[in-house]
């Protein structure tokens, strides 16, 4: 798995960690789970029992397949003959044009203007949602972005939306338990148990087993999933539509969890083997 975040080391980093410095940088860990980072949430939850807290259901969501997140994304892709490109500006200005007899008040010199598209995109590519909100209204120079600039903020504000990631980055295939539910399983026990029965009866002298793996077969194939193509995708979309409907993507509020604990791990991991060198 690759990971985008500075935080997470480069491919195959952690495999190259010396065990000598591993072990001796797990003393640091002193054993008591409290101890370890991880989300508040999970915390509360997890007594002798566990406690489901109201609200924190998204605790048991499937963090791979998210109930009608891929139509939400499709919505926003575009099919080649639209000519879409990522440069198109995002937003509709025409509501801004002047209107017979109401004219605009007066505005002050507005130095950013003067500066090249390129520097101007330039400078974007270092300032967050809040900040580019504030220089939009700041600047009429730069109150029209590319859809581009939205690719950019889902990378770095949601590295674990994995359907923006480009296919050679996301080559991981996931298990097939991520698709099996615990009644999937028991109504497969049930009828394999069923037909080890039935053919019992008829072939006593056989391994019933050979006869229950072609009909009865597991695992079941495994949903390919949904890469965005970066080039027709309308990343203003994509980001919008998922913050308004944040509420309702449980199973994407729990991949959002995993991801932060496991930056929170690697990142413990490597600092404990930097101080064991």
């Amino acid at each position: 798995m690759a990971c985008s975040q500075p935080v997470c080391p480069p491919r195959g980093q952690l495999d190259e960690v010396d065990p000598y410095n591993m072990n001796y940088a797990a003393r640091g860990f002193s054993g008591n789970p409290a101890e370890l980072p991880g989300n508040a949430d999970v915390r509360n939850g997890a007594e002798q029992w566990w406690y489901h807290n109201p609200g924190h259901e998204y605790l048991a969501a499937n963090p791979l397949y998210v109930p009608n997140l891929d139509a939400l994304l499709l919505a926003a892709v575009h099919e080649e003959e639209d000519h879409f490109t990522p440069d198109i500006g995002t937003f509709d200005l025409s509501s801004r044009i002047q209107r017979s007899g109401i004219p605009f008040p007066a505005l002050p010199a507005d130095f950013l203007g003067s500066l090249p598209l390129e520097l101007r995109l330039h400078v974007v590519d270092f300032l967050g949602l809040r900040d580019i909100a504030d220089l939009r209204l700041a600047s009429r120079a730069f109150e029209q972005l590319p859809v581009s600039i939205w690719y950019r903020l889902i990378r770095d504000e949601m590295p674990w939306l994995w359907e923006a990631w480009d296919e050679i980055e996301c080559a991981h295939v996931p298990s097939i338990w991520t698709t099996v539910t615990a009644n999937d399983v028991q109504l497969a026990v049930k009828k394999r148990q069923h037909y080890a029965s039935v053919l019992s009866d008829e072939y006593p002298e056989d391994n019933i087993e050979d006869y229950l793996d072609f009909p009865l077969s597991m695992p079941m194939t495994t949903p390919r999933p949904l890469i965005l193509p970066t080039a027709r995708t309308n990343w203003y979309q994509v980001y919008t539509q998922i913050k308004r409907n944040w509420s309702k993507l449980k199973g994407l509020q729990n991949c959002q969890r995993i991801w932060a604990d496991v930056e929170k791990v690697i990142a413990r991991i490597m600092a404990h083997c930097s101080l064991a060198d």
